[in-house]
């Protein structure tokens, strides 16, 4: 969030760059990185700065179009990323084993350099930002409690499946409130970092909602599909890799597609169309999962990737209509925001319904993964209907 409002302010393609540039020099100095301590440190620095790039290339891409073809540039944007997701883990993994890590963060500085020289001078950005924008503009005050309030929530649901439950419960209660106080400060703010008036509308509130659960069911499949397969099915980590691969199939054209039906028939279309069948291959795994044959896991596999993909591109598309256009970059902001604290509560939650299953080597995990996937659908489900409901009611009464 903090990123994007520096690009509303500054130029999306602007901030872009500089996140890009130095990105590329903290990978370099990783490549050399003589211990642990100051490789995590490296990369606590590098995860800034990729934040200034990733929102403000999204704006930058996508703002470049008028609002009845945001669908199709956001489709093919993501299009594009599934097929990164196709190649990069594969090769990834390749350089890791024969030549080591080093050189995937140097071989990916260099491809990130020649992207970013390219991105420098072959594309123009149209003026549509102040020509000088004085610091006040920029709400130093709340970026700064924004982040400070997140980062508790994200460490606190990783203590909840162990015996560090009172740590856990201290920092969710610290970040609610902080997030309470952050909130109200924005309302005071001239040129906030998050807008709250925005909320009032609920084709901004409702697929800000809708995010945050879709991100939650990403956190989930992040922990328990691998997990599960490994520890649960006995597969190796290979075999596991490989049938996790079905997950990116589907991604690169369902992207396309989405973005073709929300310029046709909206983008909150395409959200409740992709979340219904989100929820149902969701379900579809948690039936089939624990028989461990490749015919019942690889078709939900693939639908679910594709729903994710598909839902994302709506949301993109539902995003960049209601917010004001010299704000583009809340967007992207918003949807990020959403993504790290849906998938990190995701993450937190499907390790503690997993674990309470398996308590010792003894214990069958089918249940621990049947439940969980469960009671992830039920949870997606049920907040997209909720705000749905909500917001149509709202509207009504408003009306």
């Amino acid at each position: 969030m903090p990123a994007s409002h520096a690009g509303d302010l500054l130029g999306h393609k602007k901030v872009a760059l500089l996140g890009s540039y130095v990105e590329v020099l903290f990978m370099l100095i990783i490549v050399f990185a003589p211990n642990i301590g100051l490789l995590i440190a490296l990369r606590f620095g590098q995860g800034i700065v990729h934040s200034l790039a990733v929102p403000n290339f999204n704006a930058f891409a996508v703002g470049g179009f008028p609002q009845e073809q945001r669908g199709k540039a956001a489709g093919i944007l993501n299009g594009a990323i599934g097929i990164g997701m196709l190649i990069v883990p594969f090769a990834v993994g390749f350089t890791s084993d024969q030549l080591g890590w080093r050189w995937v963060f140097f071989i990916s500085s260099l491809i990130i350099l020649l992207i970013t020289v390219l991105g420098s001078f072959g594309f123009k950005e149209p003026s549509t930002y102040k020509a000088k924008p004085r610091l006040s503009d920029f709400d130093l005050p709340g970026a700064s409690l924004l982040m400070v309030a997140v980062a508790p929530l994200i460490i606190g649901v990783q203590f909840i499946r162990n015996e560090s439950a009172n740590i856990s419960t201290i920092l969710i209660v610290v970040s609610v409130l902080l997030f309470v106080f952050f909130l109200f400060s924005q309302k005071r703010t001239l040129s906030p970092t998050l807008p709250i008036y925005m909320f009032k509308k609920a084709s901004f509130a409702v697929p800000s909602i809708n995010n945050i659960a879709i991100q939650f069911s990403q956190g989930v499949g992040v922990y328990i599909l691998p997990v599960f397969f490994i520890q649960g099915l006995g597969w190796s980590a290979t075999y596991a890799g490989a049938v996790l691969f079905g997950m990116a199939i589907g991604r690169p054209p369902s992207s396309v597609i989405g973005g073709f039906i929300s310029d046709k028939f909206g983008g909150m279309f395409v959200i409740m169309l992709a979340s219904f069948i989100l929820v149902v291959s969701l379900a579809g795994l948690a039936y089939t999962g624990p028989s461990g044959t490749l015919s019942g896991l690889l078709p939900w596999m693939i639908l679910y990737g594709a729903s994710q993909s598909m839902v994302q591109t709506g949301l993109q598309k539902q995003m960049y209509g209601a917010v004001p256009k010299e704000s583009l970059g809340m967007a992207p902001g918003v949807l990020g925001l959403g993504r790290h604290l849906g998938q990190a509560i995701g993450v937190g939650v499907a390790a503690s319904i997993f674990s309470s299953f398996t308590t010792s080597p003894a214990d069958n995990p089918t249940d621990g993964f049947r439940v969980t996937m469960f009671v992830t659908a039920l949870i997606v489900g049920g907040t997209i209907a909720a705000a749905s409901i909500l917001s149509k009611v709202k509207f009504n009464r408003r009306k």
